[in-house]
C-alpha cells in the first residue's frame, strides 16, 4: 500500500522566528506599544533634567526674582514651582508606564481573541491556551 503524501497547505506550520510569530499575530498592538513608548521618552528626559535645574538654578542660583512665562518668582516660589512640576512629571511618567503595562497585558490576550484550539497554526493555539489559563488564574484571585 502506497503512502499518501501530506498536503503542505493544510498542515499547521510554525513560524521560523519568534519575531515573525509576534508580528504576525499582534502587529497593531506592537505599534501601539511603540507609540506609547516614544511618547514616554520626552517625559523621562525632562524628569531627569528637572532635578539638575532645581539644584543648580533654584537652590544655588542668583538673579532673583525670575520671570517664567510672564510670571515673576522669587527664589522660594521658583523652587516650589519646580518641585510641583517635578511631582507632576513623576505622576505623568508613572501613569504612562502603568498604561503601557496594562496595554501589554491586554494585547497578549487580544492577540488570541479569534484563535481557538482548532486554529490552523498550532503555535497560535498553544499560545492562546496559555494566555487563557493565565487570565483565568488572575481572575480567580
Amino acid at each position: 500500500m502506497a503512502k499518501q503524501a501530506r498536503d503542505p497547505i493544510t498542515r499547521p506550520t510554525m513560524e521560523k522566528s519568534l519575531f515573525k510569530f509576534i508580528w504576525r499575530y499582534s502587529a497593531p498592538q506592537q505599534l501601539t506599544i511603540l507609540l506609547i513608548t516614544v511618547i514616554a521618552y520626552p517625559v523621562t528626559y525632562v524628569l531627569l533634567e528637572l532635578p539638575k535645574l532645581i539644584v543648580n538654578d533654584a537652590i544655588q542660583g542668583e538673579n532673583f526674582p525670575r520671570e517664567v512665562y510672564g510670571f515673576e518668582f522669587d527664589q522660594v516660589s521658583y523652587l516650589v514651582v519646580l518641585c510641583l512640576a517635578f511631582l507632576g512629571l513623576v505622576i505623568l511618567s508613572n501613569g504612562i508606564k502603568l498604561a503601557l503595562n496594562v496595554y501589554k497585558g491586554g494585547s497578549a490576550s487580544a492577540c488570541c481573541a479569534g484563535c481557538d484550539s482548532s486554529s490552523s497554526s498550532a503555535s497560535c493555539a498553544s499560545a492562546c491556551r496559555i494566555s487563557r489559563r493565565s487570565a483565568q488564574a488572575r481572575s480567580s484571585r
